[in-house]
């Protein structure tokens, strides 16, 4: 049997997204009504809860978006109740006017969003991640007409010490997803993009020189 976890916070918002994650992951959870449950279990929760439950849970790990990012707060649960990140790396499929990214790690679509072309938040959120999670990486799609924009972003991740790669995004929103575990909720053709190309990222295992 896998391992149970108590998901523990007062915050709603995180609670729904710490339960879908671990739908994702396939760990079977719960909600605790009391105290004497979390004694025998790892129990997740924000910084404010562990205040209070601290002292009587002895397994509490802490993930809290306000305080680290979501993307960081994303890998921590995952390392948590997972013990170590499986393959985790964020495609960012590189558009005319935005960015499309999508979280993959374990074989599950973790988190998925747009950012402007320029967008500091993201390109912050993505270094403090692999600050602390030194397995994160991340996939930038490359075509002449994005290349630019692909070599900036890449330029400016890898001085914060990000591991990058960047491959090929011909047909990437054409390709097919079989077996990745929250796709069929990705609306858009650009995030299913960034999906394909964080997938060729594994299957390349290389980094190709970018001409300008």
């Amino acid at each position: 049997m896998g391992q149970h976890i108590v998901i523990w916070t007062s915050r709603p918002g995180l609670a729904s997204r710490l339960v879908e994650l671990a739908r994702l992951l396939g760990v079977s959870y719960s909600i605790p009504r009391s105290l004497a449950e979390c004694r025998d279990y790892l129990v997740i929760t924000d910084t404010y809860t562990a205040e209070t439950i601290g002292s009587i849970c002895s397994r509490v790990v802490v993930v809290d978006v306000e305080d680290t990012g979501v993307l960081t707060a994303i890998l921590d649960f995952v390392k948590a109740v997972r013990g170590r990140l499986y393959e985790a790396i964020l495609g960012i499929d590189v558009g005319s006017s935005r960015l499309a990214y999508v979280l993959l790690s374990a074989g599950a679509i973790l988190y998925s969003g747009f950012a402007p072309l320029d967008s500091h938040e993201l390109l912050h959120s993505i270094c403090m991640a692999s600050q602390r999670h030194g397995e994160f990486a991340v996939a930038i799609g490359y075509s002449p007409a994005v290349s630019p924009y692909a070599s900036m972003i890449a330029e400016r991740l890898e001085n914060c010490g990000v591991r990058v790669y960047i491959v090929d995004e011909y047909r990437s929103n054409k390709a097919p997803l079989l077996g990745i575990r929250g796709v069929e909720k990705l609306g858009s053709d650009d995030l299913r993009a960034a999906v394909a190309i964080a997938l060729r990222a594994y299957m390349n295992g290389r980094k190709p020189e970018v001409n300008e």
